[in-house]
């Protein structure tokens, strides 16, 4: 009994996961004024824009502001946080569209996760 009700939770986890991944991707994503990515995933797309941007703006704090590696990087941190702004808009959008589904589905994930972390002790 015990397998067979961490299988089904996992199961639901994944199947619930996927849901929300379907849920968030868009077709066409720009997230800078001239590129676009298409069938992304916008909550991914955010998390690695921030992570690049963590990264980038230590130039920006720490790095002398001249230079063609410097115009270069500052190029793409303007982008990155455009593309936050971008990604940020087209999450609000999804959620305001999508709020009983998503919410339907957190709740459901939340607890298969919590019944899924009791089954494992």
């Amino acid at each position: 009994m015990k397998e067979q009700a961490i299988k089904a939770c996992k199961d639901h986890i994944n199947m619930l996961e996927e849901k929300l991944t379907k849920i968030y991707t868009v077709e066409l994503f720009h997230y800078t004024p001239t590129d676009s990515v298409k069938n992304v995933d916008v909550r991914e797309r955010l998390r690695l824009t921030k992570f690049l941007i963590n990264i980038y703006s230590k130039l920006e704090r720490e790095g002398i502001k001249q230079g063609e590696t410097f115009e270069k990087y500052s190029t793409y941190l303007t982008n990155a946080r455009y593309g936050v702004d971008r990604a940020d808009e087209a999450i609000k959008q999804i959620e305001q569209e999508n709020s009983a589904e998503i919410k339907n589905i957190n709740i459901l994930l939340e607890a298969f996760k919590l019944e899924l972390k009791s089954l494992l002790q």
